[in-house]
């Protein structure tokens, strides 16, 4: 079983790249049959500095303990990442790349990241899931609150589904 072999860690600044692949790969091949492509293009709207190799922005997250990321990796390759922002008992992301998806280890890394916030204290986690992902985080034990949008960084919003789990 693949879940078997993967190893989440916390994520290093030079994880940046990749990680912002396997973001962008989940929104434009998973999320696609859920929301019209201007959504998916300001989702994602890092490309451009993918493709110049760099991403500061999310070195410099990293690098200050910004929000708490954890990698999934797979024959030393990130195939997953997840995002927790503990002052704001928040899951930010977790998105796993395509080829590999629903094999569980978007399930591991929704595990680490609630037994990091159990570990500081958090009593429940809320989320802005995306359409795409709402199955996946009900299926995790979350609740739905109500259907809205979130605002993505472009200042477009995208519809989504806040949810809510109990953890404590």
């Amino acid at each position: 079983m693949i879940s078997d072999q993967i190893k989440i860690r916390d994520a290093k600044p030079e994880d940046a790249i990749a990680i912002s692949l396997v973001h962008q790969k989940a929104i434009h091949e998973i999320a696609k049959k859920d929301y019209p492509e201007n959504i998916l293009e300001a989702w994602h709207s890092l490309d451009k500095e993918i493709h110049q190799g760099k991403c500061k922005a999310l070195e410099n997250k990293i690098n200050k303990k910004a929000t708490e990321i954890i990698v999934a990796e797979y024959e030393d390759e990130i195939i997953g990442f997840g995002e927790l922002e503990l002052k704001n008992n928040t899951i930010v992301a977790v998105y796993i790349h395509p080829k590999i998806k629903r094999n569980g280890i978007g399930t591991l890394l929704l595990n680490k990241l609630e037994e990091i916030a159990k570990y500081n204290g958090l009593e429940s986690l809320t989320l802005d899931g995306s359409l795409t992902a709402e199955n996946f985080y009900s299926t995790n034990g979350f609740e739905i609150i109500e259907y809205g949008a979130h605002r993505l960084r472009t200042g477009d919003l995208m519809k989504c589904v806040k949810m809510k789990k109990e953890i404590g």
